[in-house]
């Protein structure tokens, strides 16, 4: 067991004098920046600006500073108006704001000298240009992110409609994983700088894994309001890492109540032979499916959460069955007993003369040997020289994801939220030999707790915790049921070795000519990340004054024996045939001694 603490504190502190620089937005939410100005143009300190989310009536306020300046941060992405009213002046809206996340949008007012009942509205049109910031990227609004046409509906796949953003080089490991994963472990390649390099976060939390800097847990896309990918230029918040930031951001939920279901499925009925492949076609089953549901917080006779709490609830399960046959070679009946009559002639490395008739007398044959040729299965087929034996099965995945957020106003100067991602996985992939295989089974978790606090119309803290976890676990089917390694007495030939009942199983041996057999390897992980993040912004005089500071702790267990898959190998360098050479205990090779070749069972 290696137990390994690694600690990654970074902490950011920032300074800034003169203009408001709202760059410094959290990457999940949003900001609303601007400057309030009278009809000479001269600058109006004390204006009272109030933006308002459109769904949830949610309000957030602010005044402008002695030149004329406000900001509004931490604000949820979504439909926004702005009003801004001042005694003196006429009261103008500011409509039709829509506010992505990690992004700042600036609205400016001019006030006209009025009654302040008097009212003047203005539609917001779409910057041709962001300005407020040299950070690089793109935010995809949640229809973009249900509608466009995604590979297994992966999230991530929507980064590469960014330019410069690029799947990994083939033979990686992230370029290797599916949608069969449930996103686990995929990667993008951003400006140029390696997978390896980008931070991945969800509502704020990061959700990378430690160890390989892969994206560690994949949203269904029905939950998610946004996703942003800042490919360069990276403000103080995101350059923690030399790539670029995948931001994910759940749905909230609003005042008006939605709800959906969904299924997606591919089935070989619907599906062509492919071109030149013999018939029948193999079968193939997959199903994605589940529901999302939003809105405000309701109980009966209890509490009804109307313009203060909202809930959104999401489900998606995946479900694949692909059958497939395959063909292997494996030994005879006789051969397990030592008659190779007809065959090439079998050296005794004791006489150097060839066995009688081509059989290895019976108390020549090593008991261990014997004991484990008893798991290969007999021959089912002839007539192939490619194999002998075959079978058919199905590999089995299995995801189920659940994602919750919870928006609450406590008051006009404190709101919070939360949100959690529930994900356990099971997967049992296909083996030719039958009753040998393994099941990995993985339960991922993922929770955020936000507070934001108005001190004052100036002076504005967030505060956030956040917690990502993934544990799994990987048994073969003999796995604390059968010691295979003291049943067939190799613990007495290798008493250094010692392995565990998570890791019980068949050894491997590789016999030349045959296919080898194995299923040792068990094993489990826990990873754990923990997150403290603290921004605080004070609007003051001329200025805006904003400090930050960031905590990771990482924590990674691990569970694998370190001799858990002892190899025995055999050439046929001693008889002339390997099975033989097996059969006597003769081997080329093995690591039964933990290392040390030890060419004798």
């Amino acid at each position: 067991m290696t137990l390994k603490h690694k600690f990654l504190p970074y902490f950011t502190l920032f300074l800034l004098l003169g203009f408001v620089l709202p760059g410094l937005g959290q990457i999940n939410e949003g900001t609303v920046v601007g400057t309030v100005r009278d009809s000479t143009g001269a600058s109006v300190p004390g204006a009272t600006v109030t933006v308002t989310n459109v769904d949830t009536n949610v309000e957030s306020s602010t005044v402008t500073n002695t030149v004329g300046e406000f900001i509004v941060t931490n604000l949820i992405p979504g439909r926004y108006k702005v009003v801004c009213t001042l005694e003196g002046f006429r009261r103008q809206v500011f409509t039709d704001l829509t506010l992505r996340a990690g992004t700042s949008s600036r609205v400016d007012f001019t006030l006209q000298p009025g009654e302040l009942r008097q009212e003047m509205t203005v539609t917001s049109e779409a910057p041709l240009l962001q300005t407020e910031n040299a950070g690089v990227g793109t935010t995809l609004s949640n229809q973009a992110v249900v509608d466009l046409p995604l590979k297994g509906r992966l999230a991530l796949n929507l980064a590469f409609l960014e330019a410069g953003a690029f799947r990994p080089a083939p033979g990686t490991s992230a370029s290797r994983q599916t949608e069969l994963s449930g996103g686990y472990g995929q990667s993008v390649v951003i400006s140029g700088v390696r997978e390896h390099y980008n931070n991945y976060t969800l509502d704020g939390t990061t959700v990378y894994q430690n160890w390989s800097g892969y994206l560690g847990y994949s949203p269904s896309i029905e939950a998610l309001e946004e996703v942003r990918i800042d490919t360069s230029n990276n403000n103080a918040r995101q350059g923690r890492v030399a790539g670029g930031t995948v931001s994910f951001t759940t749905r909230a939920g609003t005042n008006a109540l939605h709800g959906g279901f969904f299924e997606f499925l591919k089935n070989d009925l619907f599906d062509a032979l492919n071109w030149g492949a013999p018939a029948p076609k193999p079968a193939y089953r997959y199903n994605q499916f589940g529901f999302v549901l939003s809105g405000p917080v309701y109980i009966p006779k209890v509490y009804k959460g109307r313009d203060r709490t909202f809930f959104m609830i999401n489900y998606e399960g995946l479900r694949v069955r692909r059958l497939g046959a395959g063909g292997v070679i494996v030994p005879t009946a006789l051969e397990k007993q030592g008659i190779f009559t007809g065959g090439a002639p079998v050296i005794d490395p004791v006489t150097g003369s060839a066995f009688a008739n081509n059989v290895i007398p019976p108390e020549r044959i090593n008991s261990i040997a014997a004991n484990l040729l008893k798991y290969y299965p007999d021959p089912n087929t002839s007539g192939n020289p490619r194999f002998n034996y075959v079978s058919s099965g199905s590999t089995h995945s299995n995801v189920d994801q659940i994602n919750l957020r919870i928006d609450h106003k406590i008051s006009a100067n404190d709101s919070v939220f939360y949100s959690m991602a529930h994900q356990p996985t099971l997967s049992i992939p296909r083996n030719v030999l039958a009753g040998i295989g393994t099941t990995t089974n993985g339960t991922l978790n993922k929770h955020t707790v936000s507070y934001t606090h108005v001190f004052s119309p100036t002076i504005i803290n967030n505060a956030r915790v956040g917690f990502f976890g993934n544990a799994s676990t990987t048994l073969g089917f003999r796995a604390y049921k059968e010691d295979v390694w003291t049943i067939v007495g190799l613990a007495a030939v290798a008493p250094r070795v010692i392995i565990p009942p998570i890791a019980w199983g068949i050894p491997t041996v590789n016999i030349l000519g045959y296919d080898p057999v194995s299923e040792l390897g068990g094993g489990r992980g826990d990873h754990q990340q923990y997150d403290f993040y603290d921004d605080f912004t004070w609007n003051r005089g001329k200025h805006v004054l904003q400090l930050g500071m960031s905590f990771l702790r990482e924590y990674e267990l691990l569970d694998y024996p370190l001799y858990s898959t002892p190899t025995m190998s055999v050439d046929g360098r001693y008889t002339g045939t390997p099975m033989a050479d097996f059969l006597l205990g003769d081997l080329s090779f093995s690591d039964l001694t933990q290392g040390v070749w030890s060419p004798k069972l």
